[in-house]
C-alpha cells in the first residue's frame, strides 16, 4: 500500500502493510503480548502520529525500514548469543541487582543459597508444581515450563537455549559471596 493511509475516522496518518505468509506463521505461534505494537494478524498499522500529510509522508521510510527490519528478525529467528555477550549481560544483571541491595541487602546467607538453589532447580526442569505436574513431550518442553515459572515468560526462552542457562546461578554465586554452587551445567537445545 501507498504510504501514508488514513484510518476511517482518524485525522492521523498511519503506515499501513500486510505482513507476509511466512511472518504470520511465526507471529501466529507468538502469545499476543509478544507482538510489536501495530501487528495484527494480516497486516500492520501504525500510526505516524501527525495529521500533516508532508510530515506523515516524511516519516514512511523511518517505520517501513524498521518494519522491514523487524520482518526479517522474524524470518531469521533468535540468534544465540556470544561468550563476550554473555559475561556483558551477566555484568548488567548483577550490577543492576548488586545497585538494588547495596544499602541494605535484605537476603542472608542462608537466603542466597536458596535463590541459587531455585535458580538450580528450575534450570533441571525441577521448579514449581507445574514442572513437576504437567505433561510434557520432552525434558526441553519440562525446563522451559519451569523456568517460565521460576523467571517469566521473556527470560525462560533464553536462559533455557543453550550455555546462558548458566547466567542465572552465575548472578546468584557472585550476588554473595557465601553462595557455593556446583559447576554449572549447560542445558544445550
Amino acid at each position: 500500500m501507498a504510504c501514508p493511509t488514513r484510518r476511517k475516522g482518524s485525522d492521523n496518518w498511519y503506515f499501513r502493510r500486510k505482513i507476509p505468509a511466512d511472518v504470520q506463521r511465526i507471529l501466529a505461534s507468538l502469545p499476543k503480548d509478544q507482538r510489536p505494537a501495530g501487528w495484527y494478524k494480516t497486516h500492520i498499522s501504525i500510526s505516524l502520529g501527525t495529521a500533516d500529510r508532508n510530515e506523515a509522508k516524511a516519516r514512511c521510510p523511518e517505520v517501513a525500514a524498521a518494519v522491514e527490519r523487524q520482518i526479517e528478525a522474524f524470518r531469521n529467528g533468535p540468534k544465540p548469543l556470544t561468550p563476550k555477550q554473555i559475561v556483558a549481560l551477566s555484568g548488567l544483571l548483577y550490577r543492576a541487582f548488586a545497585e538494588g541491595l547495596e544499602e541494605d541487602p535484605v537476603l542472608t546467607p542462608e537466603q542466597w543459597r536458596d535463590v541459587a538453589g531455585s535458580n538450580r532447580e528450575a534450570r533441571l526442569g525441577q521448579f514449581g508444581l507445574g514442572a513437576q505436574l504437567g505433561i510434557f513431550s520432552s525434558e526441553a518442553e519440562r525446563r522451559a515450563a519451569s523456568m517460565e515459572q521460576r523467571f517469566g515468560r521473556s527470560y525462560a526462552g533464553m536462559w533455557v537455549t543453550g550455555d546462558q542457562a548458566a547466567l542465572v546461578d552465575d548472578v546468584a554465586t557472585t550476588s554473595h559471596p557465601s553462595v557455593n554452587l556446583t559447576p554449572s551445567i549447560s542445558l544445550g537445545n
